[in-house]
């Protein structure tokens, strides 16, 4: 699942501008008790619009995707991903699958910091989650452990590792 959330951003990276972004919302987090933002963006492009958070539901997993950047910028950009998978269908106060927190610092040529792999496995409470046709709201809390990982194909290092504490608060596009 790492690896296509990693091609989900080199896409966004490799087609995404400044030019013509939507602020969807805002992800503020305090990475070893120094704070930090991110925003969530929407841009239209030729061939479709790009929305950095989406909800995606199937009969087997539900998915919740957000990406935030420091600016719309993506490609070098600083970026916070948090993914949270449910079995099956979601429904309020189910319990998460998996929730994964992945911090590009210097954009997707690494490090990375990443909770897979961490000694503590990720947290998530969703707040507030409304759908409205295509698009939806929603607003969670997110804590864990985040672990330095030089590059995607190396192993995370345990004993470089630092606590994260965030919130988020976006619309999102239903997929």
């Amino acid at each position: 699942m790492a690896r296509r959330f990693d091609c989900i951003a080199l896409v966004i990276s490799a087609v995404a501008s400044p030019g013509g972004a939507e602020e969807l919302g805002v992800m503020t987090a305090r990475l070893d008790g120094v704070p930090h933002e991110w925003r969530i963006h929407a841009l239209d492009r030729p061939g479709g619009r790009i929305v950095t958070a989406g909800f995606r539901q199937s009969q087997w997993l539900a998915e919740l995707q957000i990406q935030g950047y420091d600016a719309p910028r993506f490609a070098g950009a600083d970026g916070m991903a948090v993914t949270v998978r449910f079995a099956g269908w979601y429904s309020p106060g189910a319990e998460p699958l998996s929730v994964d927190i992945l911090h590009t610092p210097e954009g997707l040529g690494g490090p990375y910091w990443t909770s897979v792999g961490a000694s503590r496995p990720a947290q998530v409470e969703i707040v507030r989650f409304d759908i409205h046709g295509s698009m939806g709201e929603v607003e969670l809390a997110f804590t864990g452990e985040l672990c330095r990982k030089p590059s995607l194909s190396s192993a995370v290092d345990p004993a470089t590792c630092v606590e994260i504490l965030g919130v988020v608060e976006t619309r999102l596009a239903m997929e």
